[in-house]
């Protein structure tokens, strides 16, 4: 991290995953309490293996705007423009060439109608009326943005629900994953995660979703136990492990 006049450089260097989201939220956060308002966010070098990363830079964003400030990217790397593309993040997040045309723009009259001229992010009842889009690319964009805002997205649970039975597989997966992402937000349509157990496609994905909404998902969880079918009964046993364990 480098603090500049107003806004600090920082420069994401190597592999964001699962395992480094939250240490990329937390710093970001300790970037914006120690530098001014805004952040240049220097991406070539970095390889991002999950899209969880937006969700830390939304979070920054955030807070980056409660006090007069922006975040914009720099130079997105190869994996890193998948997501820029795939979640069209250049609404929000300008991806600029260099780190000199980001601070002209962060720092001059450029800046104040550059950044007027975008349009405000979409809201999560947005987001969830693009679940009934009749193109399956729409749905999967739109689910990939709740899963950006994560807890923030408490509305769109029951779209997000009902996406699950969608006939696009693609779609079911990125609802799920969006579902994980919302945590204990998701409690409400815990039912519809569960009955995901009986599905091969998404199993995977629904065990890791009930774990993140936690003791919440218990009793739904309990009940499938005993499923006659072993991978089902085997998944249900993990996901109660897993939660048990987290609360000792």
């Amino acid at each position: 991290m480098t603090p500049r006049a107003g806004h600090a450089l920082v420069a994401l260097d190597g592999t964001v995953d699962d395992r480094t989201v939250g240490l990329l939220g937390k710093s970001l956060d300790r970037v914006l309490d120690l530098s001014g308002p805004s952040l240049v966010l220097d991406l070539s070098a970095a390889k991002m293996m999950s899209v969880d990363w937006v969700s830390a830079v939304n979070a920054a964003r955030g807070r980056a705007a409660e006090r007069g400030g922006r975040v914009v990217f720099v130079s997105p790397s190869e994996t890193a423009k998948i997501h820029v593309d795939l979640l069209e993040l250049a609404r929000v997040y300008p991806s600029l060439a260099s780190i000199e045309e980001a601070e002209r723009n962060l720092t001059g009259k450029e800046s104040g109608e550059r950044f007027a001229a975008l349009p405000p992010a979409p809201s999560a009842d947005d987001l969830a009326g693009e679940l009934g889009d009749p193109d399956p690319a729409v749905r999967r964009r739109a689910a990939c943005a709740l899963a950006e805002l994560g807890k923030h997205a408490r509305a769109a649970a029951p779209a997000l629900a009902r996406a699950l039975r969608d006939d696009d597989g693609d779609v079911r997966l990125t609802a799920l994953g969006a579902l994980k992402a919302l945590g204990p937000a998701a409690e409400s349509v815990v039912w519809d995660i569960v009955d995901c157990l009986r599905d091969e496609s998404v199993r995977a994905l629904a065990l890791e979703a009930l774990v993140a909404i936690g003791p919440a998902s218990l009793g739904a969880v309990r009940t499938i136990v005993a499923d006659p079918d072993p991978a089902v009964s085997q998944s249900a046993a993990q996901a109660l492990r897993v939660i048990q364990e987290r609360l000792r």
